[in-house]
């Protein structure tokens, strides 16, 4: 398998049949994102709780947030759950 050095994300719920959204990133950049969304990057492996705000500053959504860290996890990568509306 190739490595990609890219970042990227996608949603990991149907889009519109679910109670919740799961939306996860991968890639190098993960920890910059982390730090950029939520404000700081948590200790690997746990669950955050936090809020997720546009580049405004603006509240979007309240979230529950995990950043699973290299060289534990193939790539750097980002999960959080969120309500589908505010995953658009």
């Amino acid at each position: 398998m190739a490595y990609s050095a890219d970042t990227i994300a996608a949603l990991a719920t149907p889009a519109g049949t679910s109670a919740l959204a799961l939306v996860r990133a991968s890639g190098p950049r993960c920890p910059a994102l982390v730090a950029e969304i939520f404000g700081a990057a948590p200790l690997p492996r746990q669950a955050v709780h936090g809020d997720y705000r546009n580049r405004a500053g603006a509240l979007v959504d309240d979230v529950v947030y995990t950043f699973f860290a290299a060289p534990h996890s193939y790539t750097e990568r980002i999960s959080w759950r969120s309500a589908p509306m505010a995953a658009r």
